[in-house]
């Protein structure tokens, strides 16, 4: 009985796996946990999009539902952090100036900048050791934008349109 199972909501900000559609409710998996949503709470993202998920310090490019690539990324530290949401990029480059806030460090990277001052971008500065570690994150993460190792970096600057939404969930 899929009633004993209603989710109900999730957190904002989550991928679910619709599993079966009904007339007004959807059977999905969440994180692993099964169990049913009413459809007027599901908002579909169509197209593709790229899915930075924090807990697991993962970057994924999904074409439509397919997963066309994904690798390790370091998010922002507890102080701060990468603000969750659904936000679309503004452009690329291939340096950027981190501001005050870092020392007024100019940098030649591969940035692919949103919400504000937050971006993609790599980080040869940073040990390829740490990116993925969700406990190196939250203690020397960056200042809130999304790291990445220098080959996902060139994917995403080469490979992802600069219109495409990106996804930060916990």
């Amino acid at each position: 009985d899929a009633s004993k199972n209603i989710i109900g909501y999730g957190d904002k900000y989550q991928l679910i796996e619709v599993m079966q559609e009904y007339d007004s409710y959807c059977l999905v998996n969440m994180d692993g946990k099964i169990g049913i949503i009413s459809k007027k709470d599901i908002k579909e993202i169509k197209g593709s999009f790229v899915a930075v998920d924090i807990s697991t310090q993962r970057i994924y490019y999904y074409c439509n539902t397919d997963v066309a690539f994904r690798d390790r990324c370091t998010t922002g530290k507890k102080t701060t952090p990468t603000e969750l949401g659904f936000f679309e990029p503004y452009g690329k480059g291939s340096s950027h100036d981190f501001g005050p806030k870092h020392n007024n460090v100019k940098a030649k990277i591969l940035w692919m900048p949103y919400n504000g001052g937050q971006g993609l971008h790599d980080a040869d500065w940073e040990d390829d050791s740490n990116f993925g570690d969700y406990n190196y994150a939250m203690k020397h993460g960056s200042g809130g934008c999304v790291r990445l190792p220098d080959s996902a970096a060139r994917f995403v600057y080469d490979n992802v349109p600069k219109s495409t939404k990106i996804l930060v969930k916990q």
